[in-house]
């Protein structure tokens, strides 16, 4: 791929130089030539101009954390993800969440995964440490954690990507925390985008999944 990206970029140069060329001969005019010059110089380049831009701002002057209170013993923690849209828990999920929260770190006493429509995978422990599973159709875990992917324009989409999430209390439905962070996309002048369209490694400072798990301690 590394040879595909190179010949893309000498490609680009030579019709860059070739189109500059042919305006040098059609006009003497300078401010033309440098417009032609500018023009492919920010062709390639304007989405990181854009992104690093809306990234400074939304990175440092919007509110990213609503945290209203840190849950010390949340016992029971249900987990629905719509990255980048609501589906069930993957079989990575499945497995590694249960080993992860309930038999390595003891932190929560059971699980819940969304499995689809009227369907949620409950994990407990029996009294051999066991990782035992059940299938109910609604949560019954006391907290609540959604992670989402948030749309906010046709603009800002198409150079951020927006990732937010809420952790609720399910008994008295009220929001014990609301983050937000922000990435941007692969850049253009990398020839390629994510495969699913998502983010690149550029974004806010600090991990919201990190900050989710000190919240409710799991």
């Amino acid at each position: 791929m590394g040879m595909v990206y190179l010949f893309a970029l000498i490609v680009y140069i030579a019709i860059s130089v070739g189109v500059y060329k042919i305006i040098s001969k059609v006009t003497k005019k300078v401010w033309i030539k440098r417009v032609t010059i500018a023009f492919f110089i920010l062709l390639p380049t304007y989405d990181i101009i854009i992104s690093e831009a809306l990234l400074f701002y939304y990175c440092n002057f919007t509110e990213k954390e609503k945290i209203y209170k840190v849950i010390e013993h949340p016992d029971s923690v249900y987990f629905e993800d719509a990255i980048p849209i609501l589906k069930p828990a993957s079989k990575f999920d499945k497995e590694f969440m249960p080993k992860q929260y309930l038999q390595k770190k003891h932190s929560l006493q059971s699980l819940e995964l969304y499995n689809g429509k009227n369907s949620v995978l409950h994990y407990n422990l029996d009294e051999d440490q066991n990782i035992v599973v059940l299938e109910l159709e609604k949560p019954i875990a006391h907290y609540a954690v959604y992670r989402r992917v948030l749309y906010k324009n046709w603009f800002i989409d198409k150079f951020l990507h927006t990732r937010n999430i809420m952790i609720k209390d399910i008994r008295t439905n009220t929001v014990v925390a609301d983050l937000t962070t922000y990435n941007t996309h692969y850049y253009n002048i990398l020839f390629i985008r994510s495969r699913d369209g998502l983010a690149n490694s550029a974004g806010c400072k600090g991990n919201i999944f990190t900050t989710a798990r000190k919240i409710l301690n799991y």
